[in-house]
Order: structure tokens, then C-alpha cells, then sequence
């Protein structure tokens, strides 16, 4: 683990992960269906709801059962 500034940790993987064909899946994996942009004033805000995609995901899904 890696100390990051504002008390952040990061992990270095050196795995190597492939999906069930062989084909890779480092650095490609698989794109979300709801992409929500976070900016480093996001985290240093204070009040700031930092999980944005839980109420874009319920609308969406309220969407579609409705």
C-alpha cells in the first residue's frame, strides 16, 4: 500500500488478470453502465455527497420500471 495525500492509500497490483478466453483484462476491463466524473474538488469539500452515481442509478432505474 501507498500512503496518498488527505490520508488516501493505493495498492500497486502487478497481476496479471486475463478473462476466461485469454484475452486481457488489465488495463481494458469492463466500462460501467452509468459513468459519473469525480474532480478533486468533489473530495475536499466539505458536505459534498461523494457517491453521485446512487442517485443518478435509482432515477435511471425508477425509469425503467415505471
Amino acid at each position: 500500500m501507498v500512503e496518498l495525500p488527505f490520508g488516501g492509500k493505493a495498492a500497486i497490483c502487478t497481476e496479471d488478470t486475463v478473462n476466461l478466453d485469454g484475452s486481457p483484462f488489465n488495463n481494458i476491463g469492463y466500462s460501467p453502465d452509468i459513468t459519473v466524473k469525480y474532480f478533486l474538488c468533489d473530495y475536499l469539500k466539505k458536505g459534498t455527497v461523494i457517491d453521485k452515481e446512487f442517485p443518478i442509478s435509482k432515477e435511471i432505474l425508477n425509469k425503467d420500471i415505471n
